[in-house]
């Protein structure tokens, strides 16, 4: 069983329902919160999970210089999501390895797509409220913006948010 195949069984087992993109079983897409996933496939390294969210935001020559801004800022203030521009769009990605001898999880599986979806929510209000000012120190607190709570991350309770997935 391809990684990717591993992957699909995880997702349906969260209660996402993911479909094959080009029919051929390699790459598939699937919905959290309105928003599109990309499973996407890497035949060169079976161990290598990829999933992003692709077309976050159109790059244009008016807008290039906010969007590398931005792009720069979210590698700073989220670890795990990387942020890149393919045929002018901004696409999340987040990269996981998977040793060998062991296998990935629903609750990694959950984890990077908590994560991405966080870069999401951070990437569009930082597009919301960007100045074009870069003043030196700033953090971005001024956009009031809490990863634990985007991730879901409640230390009192202990369910499964899974019916956040879409189904269709």
């Amino acid at each position: 069983m391809t990684q990717n195949a591993k992957i699909v069984e995880l997702l349906r087992n969260l209660g996402f329902c993911a479909h094959d993109l080009d029919g051929d079983g390699t790459d598939f897409f699937f919905k959290f919160r309105q928003v599109n996933y990309l499973l996407m496939n890497n035949n060169d390294d079976e161990n290598f999970i990829r999933i992003a969210i692709p077309q976050v935001f159109s790059v244009s020559k008016e807008n290039r210089t906010m969007a590398y801004h931005v792009i720069e800022r979210l590698g700073y203030v989220l670890k795990y999501v990387k942020a890149g521009i393919s045929e002018d769009d901004v696409w999340l990605y987040y990269e996981h390895y998977v040793d060998d001898d062991a296998e990935p999880s629903e609750e990694l599986i959950e984890h990077i797509i908590r994560s991405l979806h966080a870069g999401y929510t951070w990437f569009k209000d930082a597009l919301d409220n960007y100045s074009g000012e870069d003043e030196e120190g700033d953090d971005d607190d001024d956009l009031d913006f809490d990863v634990d709570d985007d991730l879901g991350i409640d230390d009192d309770t202990d369910d499964d948010d899974s019916s956040d997935a879409d189904e269709g």
